[in-house]
C-alpha cells in the first residue's frame, strides 16, 4: 500500500512517502515549503519506516511545536517527546491544535496535513 502526506489546501499536492527517506516540511529547502514567519526552517520530518506493519514517525524540529491529532509534540509538550508514531488518518497541524486555530492565527497559506494510505 502507498502512503502520502496530504494537505487540506489545494495549493499543496499530495506527497508520497518513500520508505527510509525522510519527508521534510518547513519554511525553506524542504519537500513541502510553507512560506510563513512562524514556521521553522525545517519544522518537522516524517519517516515511513515500514509498510507492513505500518510504522511512521514524526519528529518535531521547531520552536513553535507541531500538533498530531490535537496533541502537542515537542520539547514544551506535556510528554516532552519530540518524536511520535503516526497512524493512517493522523492529522498534523503546525503551531496550533486545529485547522480553525491555524487559519485564525496564520491564515489560509499554512495547511494542516493528513497521513493517508
Amino acid at each position: 500500500m502507498a502512503y502520502v502526506l496530504a494537505a487540506d489546501r489545494a495549493a499543496f499536492p499530495e506527497v508520497p512517502l518513500v520508505p527510509g527517506k525522510p519527508l521534510t516540511v518547513g519554511r525553506k529547502n524542504c519537500a513541502i515549503n510553507l512560506a510563513h514567519g512562524k514556521v521553522s526552517g525545517t519544522h518537522f520530518t516524517i519517516l515511513l519506516e515500514s509498510v507492513d506493519p505500518l510504522r511512521v514517525t514524526l519528529t518535531d524540529h521547531s520552536r513553535n511545536s507541531v500538533f498530531v491529532d490535537g496533541k502537542k509534540v515537542g520539547a514544551d509538550a506535556e510528554s516532552g517527546e519530540k518524536r511520535v508514531r503516526l497512524k493512517a488518518g493522523s492529522t498534523i497541524c503546525v503551531n496550533w491544535e486545529s485547522r480553525e486555530k491555524v487559519t485564525d492565527k496564520m491564515g489560509d497559506d499554512v495547511p494542516c496535513f493528513q497521513l493517508r494510505g
